[in-house]
């Protein structure tokens, strides 16, 4: 799993996410770029998954970005524990994505293979998400 080798401390104090929504020339490396149109939090799990399907789809001529590490974690009580006594274990590891940010990015891929990774994209994660071409802005 994708877990940070050192963090200053352990449970930490979730903030509400928000940003405007920027679908403009925010690419950096690839040619397409994938973002979402919602928040959504990818934990570290997904994001290895999202990361062996698209890597299969593509093959080996062409280059993936994924800019997202999971970096904030999720806390769990054990059940029938008693109330109070601090938050609990970390359960799980997670990125927050906001509407705008870059999932990942393509190069080297032809419009069809770029819709097939959107289509993966919105399956495996369950959310809806915008396809950015560098030349085009938006398809």
């Amino acid at each position: 799993m994708l877990i940070p080798k050192n963090v200053k401390y352990k449970k930490i104090h979730h903030k509400k996410w928000t940003k405007a929504l920027n679908f403009s020339c925010s690419i950096k490396l690839g040619t397409f770029a994938i973002k979402p149109l919602d928040f959504i939090r990818l934990e570290s799990k997904q994001i290895q998954l999202l990361n062996r399907t698209i890597s299969k789809v593509i093959g080996k001529s062409s280059k993936l970005w994924i800019y997202i590490f999971p970096n904030n974690t999720i806390t769990k009580k054990a059940e029938k524990s008693r109330m109070g006594k601090g938050s609990g274990n970390i359960s799980c590891w997670f990125y927050p994505l906001l509407p705008g940010d870059s999932l990942l990015e393509l190069e080297c891929v032809d419009l069809k293979t770029a819709l097939k990774v959107l289509r993966i994209c919105n399956n495996l994660l369950a959310s809806k998400f915008k396809l950015v071409n560098l030349q085009k802005r938006n398809v």
